[in-house]
């Protein structure tokens, strides 16, 4: 019986699918699981060194009569493996959303808007998956540990992932490191009875869907003890060590399961040719529990591997820090064990048995600083003992500084401080610089993580979903509110799905110190919306991403430079009729006191074209006693003294101005009362009247022309007042709709 794909027939034509009996299915399953045993076996003794095993084995040593001898593990492959899952998953997490999505569609406002849109929204969506967290971390354990971390999505109808244990995603030994061109993947299932049975719950729509409900019904019924359905289950056993329950009594009922996934072969209507998808029984022969053909349209809608690197250019060739610093680590924990037993007996005092009798496998006894020796047992001469403490002193260093070069790619070497003692900075500073990864593999998880997130978000978008995950119902809120702000329902086909990147190659410190860089150089000559990301992810990197709109609170009502100018021109019409103005902390104040100090030069430029010098003059003093203020907000910001100083001096020269302005009105009043006053007691002595009674009566009538003259100033101002805020407020509706729609 042929026990691989099926190819094509004699006449050319292609089979409808590659795999059509169930016994073939499992055979095919069963051969790359065998294929793939002696590796697996590797990977729990990898899994044993960072678990914390000895590198002897306690029994052999008792049987042996050297239970005296050390026997512990240093713990220094774990330091390796934490160093290094540190900085990968400050790639995922440090960063304000977690994917960035950019539309292209031909019109830039329109496509930035858009896009700010779905990232925002696909960001809360995301942070609505329970495990996905969960999820990052076990697959970066495995990729780091191991060569790869798969990500697995368990269902057509839902948009989630689930992280699969790298030794349970199993691939034949020609497969290619690109995911592309993979012919088939096994993955293996060990499913309670209760966790199978959900899948035919509904036995009508299940059967629909591709499940055979009998052949389920007959593997639940027929569920054996845990440990006897694959005893070469390698890792699950190293678990149970570490776990210290691989003798428990009652052990749980499992069925063992292969699911089987294949590429078939081009069709006029899957271009790709698709991936099949079966699950058979490891264990009985029922037929197939599940089957769907061409269930999915590339390997990219199956599983997300995330592998460390690309090899030699196939999968197996992928190794991770565990299988590549295991030799090296094992050998340097056996020689600091040696290290250890070779001090003690320098530093124990020796002494003979002087009783007669046969010598025994426990000729040595330590007994605290004592080390008996019984009869008929010469101890030798214990004067070289400190020249080989100095050997393998040596030797250990030089395998330290061989596993630090071959190990580079995750943990760089710092070199090592000499002098007085460090400070914590310092510490701190040698700790960080440990964590920071290649630019080179960080291109390469962010470019996995790319793909992850796309096709986490084209399912979210236009993926089928069922009826009963809170996910799929999260997915369903996240369809209707990209509807409600206007987002077309095509607009899949103009998205780019992108990781957020960050910078300091996963390192916090080596982060702080770029973004506290660019403060210093290059923030006073950034736009202000890079100013404002660039501030943002300082505080982000200092306090977390939590604090950013505490410290930073976004801005609602102006979000672009335009806006802030437009703001500010009303401004300037609201103080012209006399109206006081507030100053906010969304304002730009830059942007504000260069718009107030414009129209302030405007009008002293229509002093030219015979402008009233005493409405000028009011508005300017009005407007500059305002514009202080912004002055004096940004007085003692570093990141703005070079745009202080220019307005500054541009304030101090109007200031001016408006002084001297002042000073010739007050002596043109002054000049034109006297002319008055001389004039009119000229005529009065013409005419022989008494000037000081004419002069009161003509005071009277003055007050009263000036009161009069003043109410109906009052009237029309507080009628260009109501006017000028009721087109304010309509504005500033306005203004507020357009900028909520871009939230």
């Amino acid at each position: 019986m042929n026990d691989d794909l099926l190819n094509i027939n004699e006449s050319g034509s292609v089979p409808n699918t590659r795999v059509t009996d169930p016994v073939v299915a499992r055979q095919i399953a069963e051969d790359v699981m065998d294929q793939n045993d002696k590796r697996l076996e590797r990977n729990s003794r990898v899994k044993g060194l960072v678990d914390g095993n000895p590198p002897y084995s306690s029994h052999a040593l008792a049987k042996a009569g050297q239970k005296y001898r050390s026997n512990f593990n240093s713990g220094q492959a774990l330091s390796f493996l934490q160093t290094s899952l540190t900085a990968y998953y400050d790639l995922f997490a440090e960063v304000p959303t977690y994917a960035t999505i950019k539309c292209d569609s031909g019109n830039p406002d329109q496509d930035a808007q858009w896009g700010k849109i779905l990232t925002q929204e696909f960001d809360d969506l995301q942070r609505q998956d329970p495990s996905m967290d969960y999820g990052i971390q076990l697959s970066q354990h495995d990729m780091v540990l191991y060569g790869s971390g798969p990500m697995l999505w368990e269902r057509e109808d839902d948009w989630v992932t689930y992280p699969k244990k790298h030794d349970r995603v199993l691939v034949a030994d020609n497969e290619p490191s690109d995911l592309r061109r993979w012919t088939k993947c096994v993955v293996r299932e060990v499913f309670t009875p209760a966790e199978l049975y959900r899948y035919i719950n509904d036995p009508d729509v299940a059967s629909k869907v591709g499940w055979d409900v009998d052949a389920v019904r007959q593997s639940i019924l027929r569920a054996a003890d845990e440990y006897a359905v694959y005893p070469k289950d390698w890792d699950r056993q190293q678990q149970a060590i570490r776990n210290n329950d691989l003798e428990y009594t009652n052990p749980d009922q499992v069925i063992n399961v292969a699911r089987l996934f294949f590429k078939e072969f081009p069709d006029k209507d899957n271009k790709e040719g698709g991936i099949t998808e079966v699950w058979v029984n490891l264990d009985h022969d029922f037929g197939f529990l599940y089957r769907k053909i061409r269930k999915y349209k590339d390997w990219n809608q199956v599983l997300c591997p995330f592998m460390l690197d690309r090899g030699d250019g196939t999968y197996h060739s992928i190794k991770g820090v565990g299988v590549r610093m295991f030799q090296f680590l094992w050998t340097k924990e056996r020689l600091t064990n040696s290290l250890v037993d070779n001090a003690f007996v320098m530093a124990s005092l020796h002494l003979r048995n002087q009783q007669t009798g046969s010598a025994t496998p426990d000729s040595m006894v330590s007994m605290g600083p004592f080390t008996i020796w019984k009869s008929n047992f010469e101890p030798m001469n214990f004067n070289g003992v400190g020249g080989a403490i100095e050997a393998a002193s040596s030797v250990s260093s030089k395998l330290d500084s061989e596993l630090q070069a071959n190990l580079s790619q995750f943990r760089p070497q710092v070199s090592q401080p000499r002098g007085n003692p460090r400070t914590a900075f310092e510490v701190a500073s040698t700790v960080n610089q440990q964590s920071v990864l290649t630019k080179t593999g960080i291109q390469r998880y962010f470019e996995q993580l790319d793909n992850w997130y796309a096709e986490r978000f084209r399912r979210a978008l236009t993926g089928k979903l069922n009826s009963f995950s809170d996910t799929a119902k999260a997915a369903r809120v996240f369809r209707q509110k990209l509807a409600a702000q206007g987002i077309p329902d095509n607009i899949l086909e103009f998205c780019t799905v992108r990781a957020t990147r960050t910078i300091g190659q996963g390192s916090h410190f080596l982060r702080t110190q770029t973004l506290q860089s660019l403060l210093g150089s290059l923030a006073g000559s950034l736009p202000e919306g890079g100013r404002e990301n660039l501030i943002n992810d300082f505080i982000a990197a200092t306090a977390g991403f939590d604090m950013v709109q505490r410290y930073n609170p976004a801005n609602r009502l102006a979000t672009t430079l335009q806006d802030h100018e437009w703001d500010a021109t009303q401004e300037n019409g609201s103080m012209r009729v006399g109206n006081e103005v507030i100053l906010t902390d969304t304002q730009n104040d830059v942007v504000h006191a260069g718009v107030h100090m414009a129209s302030v030069a405007e009008g002293l430029a229509a002093l030219q074209q015979g402008g009233n010098p005493q409405e000028i003059l009011v508005y300017a003093m009005a407007v500059l006693q305002h514009t202080a203020q912004h002055l004096q907000r940004i007085a003692n910001d570093p990141l703005r003294q070079v745009e202080f100083e220019q307005l500054q001096q541009r304030f101090e020269g109007l200031q001016q101005q408006m002084e001297e302005l002042g000073g010739l009105l007050e002596q043109a009043q002054a000049g034109e009362q006297q002319q008055a006053m001389a004039a009119q007691e000229a005529q009065m002595v013409q005419q022989g009247l008494d000037p000081k009674t004419q002069i009161k009566q003509a005071e009277a009538q003055q007050k009263m022309s000036i009161s009069q003259q003043r109410a109906q100033n009052e009237m029309e101002l507080s009628r260009m007042r109501t006017e000028h805020q009721m087109r304010l407020q309509d504005a500033l509706t306005a203004n507020t709709i357009r900028n909520q729609n871009k939230v």
